[in-house]
């Protein structure tokens, strides 16, 4: 199975795919990891990416989950995928992707990016881009990523596993 959990900067897109690697067998995959250099560059620099940036990260993520699916049954990636036409262009590669957005309400994002350290996505880059940020029209499943600690989060992915499971001929 391949899960793409996407969103909003705060929202736990990576503390979430820790709850699925640690407690459900996932091997989890931070798509940060692949950004590409001009990517990293702009973010760093407070710059808003390309749509060019943007496409050469998701072919990256491509690329990382045909070099992990020999090796993991089950995959989860947490990455941004602001942008309709980037989920699409993934799809087209990967049909029987999962994609699942993490929602959390902008007060918790903003307190947890204001809390971040050593990560390209602070709470100033983070404002810049939350309009930029494209509601999914795809089919998607959706986790709530508000309370503290992983007991409500453990329970909403039991029951969207359930659901995919059960969708899945």
């Amino acid at each position: 199975m391949l899960i793409i959990l996407f969103g909003q900067p705060g929202t736990g897109k990576n503390f979430t795919g820790r709850v699925l690697e640690e407690s459900f067998g996932f091997h989890f995959y931070d798509a940060d990891d692949d950004l590409p250099p001009e990517m990293r560059a702009a973010i760093a620099n407070k710059q808003i990416a390309t749509d060019a940036m943007r496409a050469a990260h998701v072919d990256n993520i491509a690329a990382r989950v045909s070099q992990l699916a020999p090796h993991y049954a089950d995959i989860v990636i947490g990455g941004g995928f602001f942008k309709e036409w980037m989920r699409l262009r993934f799809l087209e590669r990967y049909p029987d992707a999962h994609f699942v957005l993490i929602e959390t309400d902008l007060p918790i994002r903003a307190d947890r990016l204001s809390h971040r350290d050593h990560h390209l996505a602070d709470l100033g880059y983070a404002k810049k881009i939350f309009s930029l940020f494209e509601p999914p029209r795809i089919p998607h499943h959706t986790l709530n990523n508000n309370a503290d600690g992983d007991q409500s989060l453990q329970a909403q992915i039991t029951n969207m596993l359930a659901a995919i499971e059960a969708a899945t001929p």
